[in-house]
């Protein structure tokens, strides 16, 4: 009787934590029914890319209690009001790291740089770019708007999402996020265009599950994450999504208590098995970046222009390399190098742990660099830059 007892309240503990968390998701989640009214609001979706920043047009987020407003130009790039479009000489593409998420147009680190150059530095990061995206972009814009230096600058992340054609499996309720792709095929690049042809098609996006049975590899990951009756036994199965989501309630609760330390040692463990799941997917795809990165210096010699590579770690990146050693992509980024110039933020970020937390926007989440973390990114690139001009 005793026993059933424990089992009985363990499993009502387990499903209260199931019903709350967002790390814990059911089978119905796996093709989630998506409104019209969310599907109108999608006012960046394009075919080609899967979305981007859409050209004369002001966005407006909330980030830390401020307000952050983004304001993209003529050419659809962040615009940083400082100087004009036609001096130009360097170009930036890749993600929300590149874009500057949660910091005003004047605190990018491209603003930075351009006021240390003399130079319009035009910023084309869209966010939750990869790699592939953002090289899709490139090519897109680039007879457009020429520079003479291109940065490609993307977050370890981008493993998970050259990995991917719908986001919902890898960063789950990201519905809206559907995209090409390019897979390995006799040792050469194949591209898989965008399944959709326009926004509507995400009313019935159960209708494209072989395609992304075929083409996302993250299919596995979001099945690990399912729970079912009784959830003691999904337990069992995968501790993982119930961890991660104690972790989270742990972290709120002892940041709130002012144990800032006890806080930061539960954020750490929420991102670990994040971290081992990107370790395993740079392992897994390595031909497939290697094969982007020659594509990248492919066309930057077709047209002339200086390629440029930009590791931009997370904080969760920099704290687990100092605690372990271990920086999960270093093979891909020494076998790119006879590539092109290949650039780690982690050299700077490294230095000094204590201080990390300065350089992004929040403590414990991470976040994206703070102003101070694009100031100095800046500072790191003019040298680089000049280093191997």
């Amino acid at each position: 009787m005793i026993i059933l007892l424990v089992v009985f309240f363990i499993e009502l503990l387990l499903y209260l934590i199931y019903k709350k968390s967002n790390l814990i998701l059911s089978k119905k989640d796996k093709f989630p029914s998506i409104s019209n009214e969310l599907i109108k609001k999608f006012n960046s979706f394009d075919f080609e890319l899967g979305w981007v920043n859409k050209k004369n047009t002001i966005k407006k987020e909330l980030s830390q209690a401020k307000e952050i407003i983004y304001t993209y130009n003529k050419i659809g790039a962040r615009s940083i009001g400082k100087i004009d479009l036609e001096d130009s000489t360097i170009s930036t593409y890749g993600d929300s790291y590149c874009l500057g998420r949660e910091v005003m147009d004047t605190e990018t680190w491209q603003y930075f740089l351009s006021e240390q150059l003399d130079t319009n530095v035009s910023n084309f990061g869209v966010g939750n770019y990869g790699l592939d995206q953002s090289l899709l972009r490139l090519k897109k814009e680039y007879l457009s708007n020429p520079t003479k230096i291109v940065i490609m600058a993307i977050t370890p992340y981008t493993i998970t999402r050259i990995t991917s054609v719908w986001k919902h499996f890898s960063e789950f309720e990201n519905v809206l996020a559907v995209k090409p792709r390019y897979i390995v095929q006799n040792n050469k690049l194949e591209f898989i265009p965008n399944i959709l042809k326009c926004k509507e098609d995400l009313r019935d996006i159960e209708q494209y599950q072989d395609f992304f049975n075929k083409y996302d590899e993250h299919i596995s990951y979001f099945n690990e994450h399912i729970y079912s009756f009784p959830f003691i036994f999904s337990f069992i199965k995968n501790p993982t999504p119930l961890l991660k989501s104690i972790n989270v309630k742990l972290m709120v609760l002892f940041k709130k208590l002012k144990f800032p330390k006890v806080a930061l040692w539960f954020s750490t463990q929420y991102f670990l098995s994040d971290i081992k799941y990107r370790e395993l997917l740079f392992v897994k795809n390595q031909k497939l970046l290697k094969l982007l990165i020659e594509e990248y210096a492919i066309f930057a010699k077709e047209n002339g222009f200086r390629p440029v590579f930009l590791m931009l770690p997370t904080i969760e990146d920099v704290r687990y390399y100092k605690r372990t050693n271990i920086l999960y992509y270093d093979a891909f980024i020494k076998s790119i190098k006879s590539e092109l110039l290949a650039l780690d933020f982690m050299d700077f970020l490294s230095q000094d742990v204590e201080k990390v937390s300065e350089y992004y926007i929040d403590d414990y989440w991470g976040g994206h660099y703070s102003l101070l973390g694009n100031s100095e990114l800046a500072i790191f690139l003019k040298e680089k830059l000049n280093e191997k001009t």
